[in-house]
């Protein structure tokens, strides 16, 4: 009886102290990948800029656009980030901005990506991120 008293014992404690090591959440979207992700999203917005700007180039902005917005997709889910309804549509629609002669002027691409690694990284960001008006 007392063996069972102390095995329970050390059961209980095992389990307190893997309870603590838990914590948060590791964080997603961190460390060298995500930098040269953005690093390439940002040079795909200057590219735009440069070659809406030439005219002449401009269906160079919307193949890199789309290159981009693909390898982005391809990170998300590879870091395991679950694409809820606005993180979709705010996606979506910096991909349509990205295809679009002259709109692409606009670093949506960047502002995006920074937007959805704030809304993971953040307790507040993911609340808010589900709040849904009645």
């Amino acid at each position: 009886m007392a063996n069972e008293q102390e095995e329970s014992t050390q059961k209980a404690e095992t389990n307190r102290n893997s309870q603590k090591k838990e914590g948060p959440p590791a964080k997603k979207m961190t460390g060298v990948g995500f930098y040269m992700v953005l690093f390439g999203v940002f040079l795909n917005d200057l590219v735009g800029i440069v070659a809406d700007l030439s005219v002449i180039l401009f269906f160079v902005a919307v193949i890199t656009g789309i290159v981009v917005q693909g390898i982005v997709a391809l990170y998300l889910f590879w870091n395991g980030v679950k694409l809820s309804e606005r993180k979709l549509a705010s996606f979506l629609i910096s991909f349509i901005i990205e295809v679009i002669p002259f709109v692409n002027l606009l670093p949506a691409g960047t502002v995006n990506l920074i937007a959805i690694r704030a809304i993971e990284n953040s307790e507040m960001a993911k609340k808010v991120a589900r709040y849904k008006k009645v």
